[in-house]
């Protein structure tokens, strides 16, 4: 997780010595700012549907391949389909790390403006939650970003399981 200097995310927000209407924009920006950082949750879920969705299919294609256990079918489609779902269960781990990075942020920013405005409910959620170190709470993320490592060793397992590693020794000997 990356660290945010809330010094300087306030600084760069808030004026020193800033007036009451002041205040009143910064709230306006801060009820603004925890809208966005919701509905960057709610393009995270449905990121994260997309994927999934996406690897069902190629998970459920390459079962079908496997069972075909017809040796054409089977070297045609499995070297294009478990590297493919590879690719596709990495790129879903990017983008959730750039999501969790961009919500980061986002929750640094807000802080920021709560320790402004002398209301902290998000970071008083935060502490009563021992910051999802405890068993009182575990982030979502944990498993998030361990479905798509699973999608990786069923692509991998199912592609090693299946190329005919001797045929291959021996093409490559040239014998």
């Amino acid at each position: 997780m990356i660290s945010f200097d809330q010094k300087a995310i306030r600084t760069s927000l808030i004026p020193s010595g800033a007036s009451e209407p002041e205040k009143g924009r910064v709230l306006d920006v801060y009820k603004l700012y925890v809208e966005m950082a919701d509905r960057l949750s709610a393009r995270r879920q449905v990121t994260n549907s997309f994927y999934l969705s996406l690897n069902s299919a190629a998970a459920a294609l390459l079962g079908y391949v496997v069972a075909t256990k017809d040796p054409a079918v089977l070297a045609r489609l499995l070297w294009l389909v478990a590297p493919a779902g590879i690719l596709l269960a990495l790129l879903w781990r990017f983008q959730l790390h750039s999501y969790r990075n961009l919500g980061g942020a986002k929750f640094a920013v807000i802080q920021a403006l709560e320790d402004f405005l002398g209301v902290r409910p998000y970071r008083a959620e935060w502490d009563a939650l021992d910051k999802g170190q405890s068993s009182k709470y575990r982030p979502f993320t944990h498993l998030e970003n361990a479905i798509p490592w699973l999608f990786v060793a069923l692509y991998a397992i199912a592609f090693a399981w299946h190329v005919p590693w001797s045929a291959l020794l021996l093409a490559i000997r040239g014998t």
